[in-house]
């Protein structure tokens, strides 16, 4: 991994929220990470018998017990701005989670969902999500410079 200062000014350098609309090439990766996602998803549900949201926030926590993830958190919300970003904390979890997702003893078998997310972003775009417990699905939310684009995830 990168040393966190380095890692910092990269995030620094993203120009949140100024991609004009979502073109070909973020579709792509947007439907790769739904790919990845709903694999984790249906691993976490067949071998830990665990619900969408629980298993979409557990996704969300990847290789938080790693002795270098208090550190790197404390980067993310001390040192990286987001500027223009709107949302925070999705992208914290999603940066953190990419990062670390190596480490995490149980996911690290699949693929990382949470790669094409942090391109998509290098690009001018975020991300968020929403969970609807009654219905137990989960949108992500894709925000761009002039909108928000739903897709269906779990």
């Amino acid at each position: 991994m990168e040393n966190l200062d380095q890692i910092a000014e990269k995030l620094n350098a993203i120009p949140w929220r100024t991609a004009a609309a979502i073109n070909p090439e973020a579709e792509k990766l947007i439907q790769d990470h739904i790919a990845k996602m709903q694999l984790v998803l249906n691993h976490l549900a067949a071998t830990g018998g665990l619900t969408t949201e629980a298993a979409y926030a557990k996704a969300q926590t990847a290789g938080s017990d790693d002795p270098g993830y208090d550190a790197f958190m404390h980067m993310l919300f001390r040192r990286v701005t987001f500027r223009n970003a709107v949302v925070r904390e999705p992208l914290i979890l999603t940066i953190a989670s990419s990062y670390f997702w190596d480490k995490d003893r149980e996911l690290n078998q699949l693929p990382n969902p949470w790669l094409p997310l942090l391109k998509l972003y290098e690009l001018g775009y975020t991300s968020s999500f929403e969970e609807n417990e009654s219905t137990h699905s989960i949108n992500l939310l894709i925000g761009f410079g002039s909108g928000i684009k739903s897709y269906r995830l779990a």
